[in-house]
């Protein structure tokens, strides 16, 4: 039963059509590209984002913490640390690892001897008279008596002494001393030996002394440990050395104090729910912005701890959001590929994933105000765009979908929505025809103030309602509160007309990318002193008179019924540029007194001769760079129709041989047909009507208004049979209207006259 059922609906689906699977090359592409356009949009949106930029400008509303919880104070923390730094010890290094230390006690030690023998300073060695330039009478008398006495163990233990106090009351210089007094350290760090390895001992700051003129700060010292004859003599020495026992180690002392500065505990201050962060319109301060970051912070792991699985349902969320839109956007370019042959999925696809990649990395890096600049702008940009390649239709749909998709997945407000989808309907509604560059301008002056009314009026609501509404202040991160109202609405009127320049200089690329037309080029190439239509002019004016016509015809029908009047008028000009090569070939370039060259040839070389005129044309086209749509006229003006002329001569011919008894291949209407393709578009498919239409009314001997009528009838009527419009997207109701445009054009164009030389007036047409 089931097979059965099964097997009946497979043929009924076989008969309709619609057997087709996913599975099918097309559909497959087409699906992997909606998942690959779903997957770029969530990869997009989990970008991280900036602090909100008001944090370094003014607080948008009144801040008030939603919880309480503990922040650290920066500034207080940064006191103590600079406190700490200052109260570390400094420390004090012997000079050249304290080899002045052992000098002195060497040089001491060994004194008495040098002196002994000696009764004045001036008989002393040279060398020892030079170190003791200070060297007195009475201390070599002194040390004489050190000697002579035998008491040089108690000398020995006066030079010890004072070798301690220099390692107990360090000496420094005068700069030294100060840099280490404007610290607030009560001690000072002093290796217990001659090297560091051996450790450190705290010293009082009390001990420091500071070398000073004439030897002071060893003057204390030496008065310890040597009496009265010996001082002036030692100080003078000591003072002699260069420079003292002692300096800064300058690199254990920045270690000393970043140990100290490490060993501070953060300064952590409670602020409690509902206590004021921050008041609006006013500054926002470092220690402000920290405690803003922490509330948020705070918030959102307290949220976190109560809804474990919140991340997760908000990535969920997140690639929930973006499947819909993602097969909403499916759905809407498969809608469209069904109206037009234009592939219309690629470069709004991109334009959607460009604008969100460009809205969050300014989210990213913290330059959420600029979005109305710098945001706004391309989505403009790419509104411009598709009005210029694919209609009107379809840009408002498409970017009706970006500026949502950005606004949803880039987390944005409703005035942005709003302002985008304002400037972006003006433009579209404003630029479906670009005829001129005034014109393009004209248009982005429009947009910018209708941009920057529509900010300005969601504004003035938006202050209205957060008078009334507690607003949730840490969803503000794409706010360009730290501007002011004015440069946003500057802005945004900017990004509009930045997409307008930004189109006129991209116009010629966007039409060689997509192989479009617009206006404005249709209008420089209708420009009858262009050098092909020059050319045609002079070549072959009787072919030049007629595109004329022919174009004033096809405009007027395709205003009739919406296609591109422009478009027909200028294809018109160009569809038979190809007959300038040959132009005596053909009737009306032979002034109606020349002879017919097609008489001395036979039907199929004259057939090679006029269907040549459209591979001829072509090559033309190509060479003087005229755009595919004005191509497509010429290869499509005359389709697969058949040339009725030499048609019916070969088949006169055939018969006169058949009546001679000649034997001759049969003759087929194929044979004389154009080689195509069939019209395309309405456009060429007007033009081919027209074409047709206008050199039939123009051989009826006596034109009126009832043999134009049923000419023009009959023309289209046969066309149609032929099926030259079966691909054209004309309706029989297009063709109706078509008809009726060209009898009230064409008789216009055949209108009658006055006879004014003959003897009694009559009528006679032109």
């Amino acid at each position: 039963m089931w097979k059965k059922k099964n097997t009946r609906r497979q043929a009924v689906a076989d008969d309709a059509g619609e057997s087709r699977t996913w599975l099918e090359p097309g559909r497959l592409r087409f699906s992997l590209g909606v998942i690959a356009f779903v997957l770029l949009l969530v990869a997009i949106t989990r970008l991280p984002m900036a602090a909100p930029s008001w944090l370094y400008g003014r607080a948008p509303v009144t801040l008030v913490s939603p919880v309480t919880f503990g922040v650290a104070n920066p500034a207080a923390y940064a006191t103590k640390r600079r406190e700490a730094m200052s109260a570390a010890s400094p420390v004090l290094m012997p000079v050249h690892r304290g080899r002045i230390l052992t000098l002195i006690k060497t040089q001491l030690m060994n004194l008495p001897y040098d002196v002994s023998g000696v009764k004045t300073p001036a008989a002393l060695p040279a060398p020892i008279r030079k170190r003791f330039s200070k060297i007195t009478p009475g201390a070599i008398a002194w040390l004489h008596e050190i000697v002579k006495q035998n008491q040089f163990p108690a000398y020995l233990t006066r030079v010890r002494l004072l070798d301690r106090l220099l390692r107990s009351h360090p000496v420094v210089d005068a700069k030294t001393w100060k840099s280490i007094a404007r610290t607030a350290a009560d001690h000072v760090m002093v290796p217990k030996g001659l090297k560091p390895p051996d450790g450190y001992q705290r010293m009082p700051m009390s001990r420091l002394r500071a070398l000073g003129a004439h030897g002071q700060g060893y003057r204390s010292l030496v008065e310890r440990s040597f009496p009265q004859p010996m001082w002036s003599t030692l100080i003078g020495y000591l003072s002699s050395l260069g420079s003292p026992p002692y300096t800064i180690d300058a690199k254990a002392t920045q270690a000393s104090r970043l140990a100290h500065a490490a060993a501070v505990k953060k300064i952590i201050t409670t602020i409690h729910r509902g206590q004021i962060l921050a008041a609006a319109g006013t500054p926002v301060t470092a220690t402000q912005r920290a405690a803003i970051l922490a509330a948020y912070q705070a918030y959102r792991q307290k949220l976190q701890m109560a809804h474990p699985w919140a991340p997760i349902e908000g990535v969920l969320g997140v690639v929930a959001v973006a499947a819909i839109l993602g097969m909403l956007w499916g759905m809407f370019i498969v809608s469209r590929q069904q109206e037009s042959r234009r592939s219309v999925a690629w470069f709004p696809s991109l334009m959607i994933v460009g604008c969100l990649l460009i809205v969050r990395i300014l989210m990213a890096v913290g330059l959420g105000g600029w979005i109305y600049l710098l945001g706004l702008g391309p989505i403009l940009l790419g509104a411009t765009i598709l009005v210029t390649v694919y209609g009107k239709r379809f840009a408002m749909g498409a970017t009706t979908f970006c500026i949502l998709i950005v606004t949803t997945m880039g987390d944005l407000q409703l005035d942005f929505f709003l302002t985008a989808l304002t400037a972006a309907m003006v433009l579209i509604f404003s630029l479906e025809q670009i005829r001129t560059r005034t014109q393009v301008i004209r248009v982005g002056l429009l947009d910018a103030a209708a941009a920057g009314t529509m900010l300005m009026a969601y504004g003035v609501a938006r202050n209205g309602s957060d008078r009334l509404l507690p607003l949730q202040w840490f969803w503000l991160h794409a706010e360009p509160s730290w501007l002011s109202p004015l440069h946003t609405i500057a802005m945004a009127g900017g990004a509009a007309l930045l997409s307008i320049f930004l189109l006129l200089l991209l116009l010629p690329m966007i039409e060689r990318l997509f192989g479009i037309t617009t206006a404005m080029t249709l209008l420089e190439l209708s420009d009858t002193n262009r050098p092909l239509l020059r050319r045609l002019a002079i070549e072959a004016p009787g072919t030049f008179s007629h595109s004329l016509i022919l174009g004033t015809l096809a405009e007027s029908a395709a205003r009739s019924i919406g296609a591109d009047p422009l478009l027909c008028r200028v294809g018109a000009y160009y569809h038979d540029i190809g007959k300038m090569l040959k132009p005596g070939y053909f009737i009306e370039n032979t002034g109606g007194g020349g002879a017919n060259r097609h008489e001395k040839l036979s039907p199929a070389m004259s057939l090679l001769i006029v269907v040549g005129h459209v591979k001829d044309g072509l090559e033309l086209a190509r060479e003087y760079h005229l755009p595919k749509t004005i191509r497509e006229f010429i290869a499509e003006h005359h389709g697969t129709t058949v040339v009725e002329y030499f048609y019916q001569a070969a088949r006169q011919r055939q018969a006169r041989d058949a009546l001679v008894g000649a034997d001759s291949a049969p003759i087929d209407d194929s044979q004389y047909r154009y080689p195509g393709p069939k019209p395309q578009s309405r456009e060429t498919a007007i033009l081919m009507i027209c074409d047709g239409c206008e050199s039939m009314v123009r051989s009826l001997a006596d034109p009126t208004p009832a043999r134009i009528e049923g000419a023009v009838h009959e023309l289209i009527r046969r066309r149609l049979l032929d099926e030259q419009f079966s691909q054209s997207g004309l309706t029989l109701s297009d063709l109706s209207i078509i008809e009726q445009s060209l009898l009230r054009s064409l008789a216009g164009v055949h209108h009658p006259r006055i006879a004014y030389a003959a003897d009694k007036p009559t009528l006679k047409r032109a």
